[in-house]
């Protein structure tokens, strides 16, 4: 299983990210629900290959004091990144997340939430980054993927 770490900076301070990437073989696998989470919030069940975002890092009583964009798995154990729409590489799965972590900070930090600034950018991820970087001093400081 591939494992995603994203370190992000708001001046000197810096979260740490870690996740799980599952790539579900059927929609049975679907750690997210297919039909109220996939369909209801994202208009349609994603095609396989598909992948989810389960954060291991923080851990879980950390989203218990923020108010993030996450979801519990339907088969139990692991919260994962909120997102309603297919995932369908790694490579999109790192972008998602990188943005995901960068909006949690802007949430932690400035009381905004992502999608106002996803909004703002017409859900343009790249633009999105930019906005935190130029408007808030939030960016990347690191990734690692194994």
């Amino acid at each position: 299983m591939t494992r995603l770490s994203i370190e992000i900076s708001v001046g000197e301070v810096r979260y740490k990210f870690v996740a799980q990437l599952h790539s579900p073989k059927n929609i049975s696998q679907f750690h997210l629900d297919p039909d109220t989470f996939y369909d209801k919030w994202g208009g349609e069940v994603p095609s396989i290959p598909h992948f989810e975002i389960q954060i291991i890092e923080p851990v879980d009583s950390f989203f218990e004091k923020h108010t993030l964009h996450v979801h519990p798995s339907r088969l139990g154990g692991g919260i994962f990144v909120c997102y309603p729409r297919r995932i369908g590489s790694i490579e999109g799965a790192m972008t998602n997340f990188r943005v995901w972590c960068l909006g949690s900070v802007l949430t932690i930090e400035e009381k905004v939430d992502l999608n106002t600034v996803l909004e703002e950018c017409d859900n343009d991820f790249q633009r999105a980054e930019q906005v935190m970087k130029d408007n808030y001093d939030i960016c990347v400081f690191s990734t690692e993927m194994t």
